[in-house]
């Protein structure tokens, strides 16, 4: 990010935005209590779709949650939108997405908006041959500045269960990150992604299982079906050694 001046006495309206989804909102999450230990007298917003806004909504560092609701997010709601950020002397865009370029577009405030990766995520995917070098970890780059289907669970639910759980084993998903939020050890499996694009569980005593074959990854966000038929990136990862992995991390707690 840009050197930033600050002003006497500090910011006093701060408004973070991340509208998705469930891992980037929780990997965000570092930033926002940054910024709470930074200025702690002022008021900070977070901007997210509505499926999401219960992973911050009662987070003592965030005063207010604008939740996006799902009938209101065309270009000319975010436009009409935007002049709710008028009021905030700074603005995080943590997500660099063009609904978020929209709302920050002729603000007043300054704007600090992360580096967005997605062509070196897609060359890792398309072109591995040209040896990409590893992305830096997602919370790394937000330092610098849809939910899966199968989840059905509200998340204070989901994250009150995490609570009472020793280990979480997971595939590369929002559970896993969210489960490492709440500093659960995490057994994670990657398919067809890989932790080479900077989504790996953050924090120290995970597991990562992924096999790191020649056509891994082939997709930043994971697919139903391998393109090629064998789909060994996950068939190859033993019952037994994902067990091995649990019961290491069980007997280390």
């Amino acid at each position: 990010m840009k050197p930033l001046a600050v002003p006497a006495g500090g910011f006093r309206n701060i408004a973070v935005l991340r509208l998705s989804s469930l891992g980037d909102v929780v990997l965000t999450l570092p930033v926002v209590h940054a910024l709470a230990r930074a200025w702690p007298e002022s008021a900070l917003h977070y901007w997210v779709k509505e499926e999401y806004a219960d992973v911050v909504r009662f987070d003592p560092a965030v005063r207010h949650v604008r939740a996006l609701e799902r009938d209101a997010r065309r270009i000319e709601d975010l436009v009409s939108m935007s002049a709710e950020l008028e009021d905030c002397d700074l603005i995080v865009d943590l997500h660099a997405s063009l609904r978020t370029r929209v709302l920050t577009f002729r603000q007043a405030a300054p704007v600090l908006r992360v580096r967005g990766r997605r062509l070196a995520r897609e060359r890792w995917v398309r072109a591995r041959w040209s040896r990409p070098a590893p992305l830096p970890h997602a919370t790394a780059r937000y330092a610098e500045a849809e939910g899966a289907r199968w989840f059905a669970e509200p998340l204070e639910r989901v994250t009150a269960l995490l609570g009472e759980c020793a280990l979480a084993v997971t595939h590369d998903s929002g559970l896993m990150h969210l489960a490492a939020a709440c500093g659960r050890r995490v057994v994670a499996l990657f398919g067809s992604t890989s932790p080479v694009l900077g989504f790996g569980p953050s924090g120290e005593g995970h597991a990562v299982l992924c096999r790191d074959l020649p056509c891994q990854p082939c997709t930043v966000h994971g697919r139903e079906r391998c393109p090629l038929g064998h789909f060994r990136c996950m068939t190859s990862i033993a019952v037994n050694e994902v067990v091995d992995r649990v019961r290491e991390r069980v007997a280390g707690t």
